[in-house]
């Protein structure tokens, strides 16, 4: 079974590294600044869903290779729910 991941285009991909780049010299003090969030979605309808299964090696190698992936959109009838540390 394919792993999902958050579709992103080349520009989120490259977001991404930028802001990577621009704070990898910060310290645990720099990072204890932050407010850190996590989401999550329940889905409000029910049906059934199809398999989708690919062939990769054994191991973490083709994990998260493009070929092993179903991208992740957003889901029209969800609710989200988030909190905050």
């Amino acid at each position: 079974v394919p792993r999902r991941k958050v579709f992103l285009t080349a520009t989120h991909k490259e977001k991404r590294l930028a802001f990577a780049l621009a704070h990898r010299h910060w310290t645990a003090h720099d990072w204890r600044k932050v407010i850190w969030i996590v989401e999550c979605y329940v889905f409000l309808t029910s049906g059934a869903k199809s398999k989708t299964y690919v062939t990769r090696k054994i191991g973490k190698e083709e994990l998260f290779h493009e070929d092993c992936l179903i991208p992740k959109f957003k889901q029209v009838n969800s609710v989200m729910i988030w909190g905050a540390i």
